[in-house]
């Protein structure tokens, strides 16, 4: 069995943390490439960027898909990690500039659906390498 540690926004886990209810999220990656290091139902760490620095969660990969903004709004709703689509299109936007990807909101981007996904509580987390 393989797991996959993915460097995540902390907005994007505080909001999801607060909802329990949503059985599967939507982690996304700026572009359109594949993902291809997990198997269905393999472990996927939500690894907390600088300050944080550590594990604030996990899920089991469900899927793969490519998908542009409007179309996984549609699909996950606030399981993209938001409460609107205007809320998305505008992190996404800061996460693609930090990156220096850069993207529009009909452009496809990597979605990977994560279920049952567990959130720590911040006395939970796990110290990761910097």
């Amino acid at each position: 069995m393989h797991g996959y540690v993915a460097p995540t926004d902390h907005g994007w886990y505080q909001f999801l943390r607060a909802r329990p209810e949503i059985a599967e999220v939507n982690f996304w990656r700026p572009g359109a490439s594949s993902f291809r290091a997990l198997n269905t139902g393999e472990p996927f760490f939500f690894k907390l960027k600088a300050p944080h620095n550590a594990i604030g969660g996990f899920g089991l990969f469900a899927r793969f898909q490519t998908l542009p903004v409007w179309q996984a709004w549609d699909v996950f709703g606030q399981a993209n990690g938001t409460a609107d689509a205007h809320e998305l299109l505008t992190r996404l936007d800061r996460l693609s500039a930090s990156t220096g990807v850069r993207r529009s909101a009909h452009e496809p981007d990597r979605c990977i659906a994560v279920t049952e996904p567990v959130f720590f509580p911040p006395d939970e987390w796990v110290a990761a390498a910097h």
